[in-house]
């Protein structure tokens, strides 16, 4: 065998040596990742903290029904706060609630858009609003009060910025999505006009109804 010929096969060994030992190395990462997920203790998968209690709150819906917190007791639940006469974001936030609606369904998950505006906003001008924006109203209430502060006490129990219209001044409201679970607890907040935050809204509150839903 020449020199060169010497060479060119110790080459060639070298590299089917190296590329053994990458495909080892590859195969034992992959097995060691595997045994990892297979072997992850659930207990230690990062739960969605409790912030704090939801106020309570005795409103209306867009059938004049009464609604209070207890009504949605054991039942994970997504609540906005809109109102009917809004020119900003308020109709691309229910559009998105609608997705929600959507996306969920099935789950034992149900969905609440408070009005900033109850002056205006009455059952029946709800209704229609409901009706407007394609809402599946088996799951979803749209709320509203007696008293003109009634649900803006709500929005500042759960910490939503809110204000009122004072002379000239529009009625500003939060656009942030809120994630309450079966004991009113709130455990997160979320965009309510970016996609990546809904798609992070949907898969945690589809984790909460599969928990509360746990015998």
């Amino acid at each position: 065998m020449s020199k060169s010929q010497k060479i060119l096969t110790g080459t060639l060994w070298g590299l089917m040596v190296v590329a053994l030992l990458t495909f080892i190395a590859s195969w034992t990462s992959l097995r060691m990742e595997e045994t990892s997920v297979a072997h992850a203790n659930p207990a230690q998968v990062k739960e969605l903290p409790v912030l704090f209690q939801s106020p309570d709150f005795s409103l209306v819906n867009q059938e004049n029904k009464p609604i209070k917190l207890d009504n949605f007791k054991g039942k994970v639940w997504i609540a906005d706060f809109i109102f009917t006469r809004c020119g900003g974001p308020c109709p691309m936030m229910t559009s998105h609630m609608a997705g929600l609606q959507k996306t969920l369904n099935g789950l034992p998950i149900r969905f609440v858009s408070f009005s900033v505006d109850p002056t205006n906003d009455m059952p029946e001008v709800l209704k229609q609003y409901a009706a407007k924006h394609g809402a599946d109203e088996s799951n979803w209430d749209f709320l509203t009060g007696p008293e003109n502060r009634s649900t803006l006490a709500v929005a500042a129990g759960m910490k939503i910025a809110a204000m009122p219209a004072q002379g000239e001044s529009p009625i500003i409201h939060s656009v942030k999505f809120v994630l309450v679970d079966g004991a009113g607890q709130i455990r997160g907040y979320y965009e309510g006009t970016k996609p990546d935050e809904l798609k992070k809204l949907a898969e945690d509150a589809a984790t909460l109804a599969t928990e509360d839903a746990r015998p």
